[in-house]
């Protein structure tokens, strides 16, 4: 299971300079209206996956450091340390602006390895330069891990520790918006565009269905003939066989199917299927499409499915209670039991469904985010609560009088 450990900031956009620790499991992000929170869990959640694009979108300066975790089963987990600069004199966003990207792993079973890359083009291996090939696009801002990679493997250098952190942050459907909201819910059913291209199949004849960003036993019930079909690289562990399931008893329904919306067929035989229209059977056999379902069941149905594909890599949620029943948000507080999540929460539900651990746990678990005003700008504050604060928050809470976010709001952290 991978997991975020840290993120240290230097430069990014109105934030302070910073060091964040993070929980194994829950997250939170609180503070007040305009300090950062939503842009914080969006920069966590395309540092999650090595994905920079949006985060090299952005002007100004970028300096960042963070660490990845990932455990594997029978071995010593494989810790990682990425890096990220990009000079803000460069003329405009995007891959080819000045900087460099650079990994440290380190595995038991393989040892040390280092890889670095300029955003012009120079890539080096343990310290030492490489020949990168002229057709190599060295550094996209698109998953650079998975393209140092490759250059590294053209230069027939041993990338077995990279291996598994690149199946880990390369999950199909990564793009979709990190609201488990009505935004990734029109990705699921909506017609496939440019930024939802990931929610489509394309089947051959005679050959298994290629799917992009849609459970596996979706797939087996659109094309049953199927069924069989060997899982591709992504599908890892057992949730995404449950995820319909899990959707439709959650909604108190007795069924929850989706149904393709056939698109163009090619020359070649393949035909492409754009999107789906998702049907709910209630017990007195009335059915309910995508467009007829209350705000509440849209998202519900979206924290399924992104659950459902997010095998061993974190959530990210941006306000999760938003429109959920209290039943509901216990649902889905059951389902990333054991799975690191990042939450921007201004409800205070979620706290207290969440709990605060141990002392040690708090000072990692919150992220504290305010605001201030220097020489005329706003500038964000983020940080972890001192060992004080999470001593005493614990001392309190284990007192049993107040909720969570009582002592939360009482001494001054939200």
């Amino acid at each position: 299971m991978l997991r975020l450990t840290d993120l240290t900031i230097r430069s990014f956009q109105s934030a302070d300079p910073t060091t964040l620790r993070f929980a194994p499991d829950a997250n939170l992000l609180l503070g007040i209206n305009g300090a950062g929170k939503s842009t914080l869990l969006t920069l966590l959640s395309a540092l999650a996956q090595v994905d920079l694009e949006w985060v090299t979108e952005h002007p100004g300066a970028i300096d960042l450091e963070w660490g990845l975790e990932l455990d594997q089963p029978d071995d010593e987990p494989i810790r990682a340390r990425l890096t990220l600069q990009v000079d803000a004199e460069a003329p405009e966003p995007g891959p080819r602006r000045r900087g460099a990207f650079g990994c440290a792993f380190r595995s038991a079973r393989s040892g040390d390895l280092s890889l670095g890359a300029t955003l012009n083009g120079d890539v080096s291996v343990n310290g030492e330069r490489l020949d990168t090939p002229d057709k190599v696009d060295v550094l996209s801002a698109r998953w650079p891990l998975t393209a140092l990679a490759n250059v590294a493997a053209q230069n027939r250098r041993d990338m077995s520790p990279v291996i598994p952190l690149l199946l880990a942050t390369s999950q199909a459907n990564g793009r979709l918006p990190i609201d488990e909201g009505l935004a990734a819910f029109d990705g699921i059913w909506g017609a496939a565009s440019s930024r939802h291209e990931t929610s489509w199949v394309v089947t051959t004849p005679g050959q298994p269905p290629l799917a992009f960003g849609v459970p596996r036993d979706v797939v087996a019930e659109l094309f049953p003939d199927e069924a069989n079909a060997p899982p591709d690289i992504w599908e890892r562990g057992p949730r995404a066989v449950t995820t319909r399931a899990r959707v439709a008893a959650v909604l108190g329904a007795t069924d929850f199917t989706c149904h393709p919306r056939p698109g163009r067929r090619h020359a070649d035989g393949k035909q492409r299927w754009e999107g789906f229209d998702l049907r709910v059977t209630w017990p007195d056999g009335s059915e309910d499409r995508a467009q007829d379902l209350s705000f509440g069941q849209k998202r519900i149905i979206a924290f399924f499915w992104t659950h459902g594909y997010r095998v061993d890599v974190p959530i990210f949620a941006d306000e999760l209670t938003n429109g959920l029943h209290a039943a509901w948000v216990d649902a889905c507080v059951d389902a990333l039991a054991g799975q690191q999540s990042f939450h921007a929460v201004q409800n205070p539900l979620l706290v207290d469904r969440l709990g605060p651990g141990s002392a040690q746990d708090l000072e990692r678990r919150f992220v504290l985010c305010s605001v201030s005003v220097r020489d005329g700008r706003r500038r964000w504050l983020w940080r972890n609560p001192t060992e004080d604060e999470a001593s005493a928050l614990h001392h309190a809470y284990d007192g049993g009088l107040q909720h969570l976010r009582e002592l939360l709001f009482a001494q001054g952290l939200w």
